[in-house]
């Protein structure tokens, strides 16, 4: 049960990084975006929660890899 908990967070994640850049993050299909500083701004623990998966959207990003890679 462990093991398939972090595999859907590793997938989850692996979905989301292609949702955001380092401005913000992109939702409802791309219809509308939530800015980096906007999600910084509210409150705890929802703003701690969201910085960390930016850093990660940003290093899985600079590898740039396409579908077939996923």
């Amino acid at each position: 049960v462990t093991l398939l908990k972090y595999g859907v967070y590793e997938a989850l994640f692996a979905l989301l990084a292609s949702c955001m850049n380092k401005d913000g993050l992109l939702v409802a299909y791309g219809s509308g975006f939530i800015t980096r500083e906007f999600l910084k701004s509210l409150r705890r623990p929802f703003s701690d929660m969201m910085e960390p998966k930016f850093q990660f959207a940003m290093k899985f990003n600079g590898l740039e890899l396409d579908d077939s890679d996923l």
